[in-house]
């Protein structure tokens, strides 16, 4: 329990300061350390490891094969919004431009399909880095109960680094391979490479 103090100042009115116990919280002016994250996530009973595998701590979405099989709900979802994005996109473009999209593909040298795939590639990449360096999930994974990295890891300096090379890792791959291979196998592969793994949130 906190303990309050009543310290008089010079204009006779009073101010009230607050005994942090040490043993219950840490002070404001210290900082934070990453053994006292641990003790945090444990007293919590929050999973804060990181492997090779789908895992996930307490009433989540469980491990192994069905944590693999809600990173594909996910993946699906961020797709859906992604192909909407670059059809909005390109609709808009050939507003601006007051043009058609078949005429517009041919100027580039390509089909329209060409366009479209580019367009995507392009969006998919923004999407799935910047969301996941700033929140530590897409649209897709936070509607699932997923995050990409540990509460440790989200919180390293080379978080952003490993969550570009883990959607590295999954472009070079074909996009669909490696996702393939991790439903199958019941293993976050992606995560194997990039040292990032996915979780899911207790």
């Amino acid at each position: 329990m906190s303990l309050q103090r009543e310290i008089p100042n010079s204009k006779k009115s009073t101010e009230t300061e607050i005994e942090w116990p040490l043993e219950d919280h840490v002070r404001p002016s210290q900082e934070i350390n990453y053994e006292q994250l641990n003790e945090l996530f444990k007293q919590k009973n929050i999973d804060f490891s990181a492997s090779e595998s789908f895992h996930g701590g307490p009433r989540s979405r469980g491990q192994g094969y069905k944590l693999a099989f809600w990173s594909w709900v996910a993946s699906s979802i961020d797709l859906l919004i992604l192909f909407s994005l670059s059809c909005v996109f390109l609709m808009t473009f050939s507003f601006l431009v007051n043009d058609s999209l078949k005429h517009i593909s041919q100027i580039f040298g390509g089909s329209f399909l060409g366009i479209f795939v580019a367009v995507w590639l392009c969006f998919s990449a923004l999407y799935m880095v910047m969301l996941r360096s700033f929140m530590g999930h897409s649209i897709g994974e936070w509607a699932c109960g997923l995050r990409v990295g540990s509460a440790k890891q989200r919180l390293g300096r080379n978080y952003i680094f490993k969550v570009l090379l883990r959607v590295f890792v999954i472009f070079a791959s074909g996009v669909i391979l490696l996702p393939l291979l991790s439903l199958l196998t019941g293993k976050d592969l992606a995560g194997k490479m990039s040292g990032i793994p996915l979780v899911s949130v207790p």
